[in-house]
């Protein structure tokens, strides 16, 4: 899992193109989202390092074309996400939460670079109740000539229910990215950590029971 690292701070307030009129406000220094979600109301953070083969945080569709051939390894691999964005695919890589709560913040480590210069990417975000709004051309060399992995991440002040990753043209671009990180509700993630939380097996706590029996029996000497 890789860690979040700063690069100059862009703080900018999008514009409110859709039918919620949500504020959307994007960063790429991790210290200041960080900074900006400490203060969304009752809300806390749940951090994706993708070091299992499924995500137990996150809902993930990936990209369905069928005759995709680059990335062939797309999915959950190495560590990250790793995914392609292009405009001939019936559907682009959908991200929500598990637990199908909505998000108020999101924000991941991305890379660009894994088959060479793309269009960049676009975020769609779907909010909760119908409409969208797509951030467009945020990630890529459109707009910086970010070291990769780079960070980004923003906040909204409406509740999104998923997040949709487009290509920004008509170039294909292949991705990864990590640290994929959500603010929600403290209860709602409090109630998916225990989904994600095992169970100690019968044999874990037989152990502890043998323990305390020892323990017992050493006093009593």
């Amino acid at each position: 899992m890789s860690r979040f690292f700063a690069v100059s701070l862009v703080a900018v307030t999008m514009a409110a193109a859709s039918a919620w009129g949500a504020t959307i406000t994007a960063y790429t220094d991790s210290v200041a989202f960080g900074a900006a979600t400490s203060v969304i109301s009752n809300t806390a953070t749940v951090v994706e390092g993708f070091n299992a083969s499924n995500s137990s945080i996150f809902n993930i569709n990936f990209n369905i074309n069928p005759f995709a051939t680059s990335p062939t390894n797309r999915g959950i691999t190495g560590g990250v996400l790793l995914d392609e964005a292009d405009q001939g695919r019936q559907q682009n890589t959908v991200i929500s939460l598990l637990n199908g709560q909505p998000m108020y913040a999101i924000s991941a480590l991305w890379n660009l670079s894994p088959n060479g210069i793309g269009s960049g990417l676009r975020l769609q975000l779907n909010f909760v109740g119908g409409g969208s709004q797509t951030l467009t051309q945020i990630l890529g060399i459109s707009v910086g000539n970010f070291t990769n992995p780079f960070f980004f991440g923003f906040t909204s002040d409406q509740g999104i229910a998923s997040l949709q990753i487009l290509p920004a043209g008509p170039v294909t671009e292949t991705y990864s990215l990590d640290d994929l990180t959500a603010a929600a509700t403290s209860s709602q993630l409090q109630a998916l950590a225990i989904v994600q939380a095992p169970e100690p097996s019968a044999f874990s706590l037989m152990g502890l029971a043998l323990v305390g029996v020892g323990l017992v029996g050493t006093r009593r000497k």
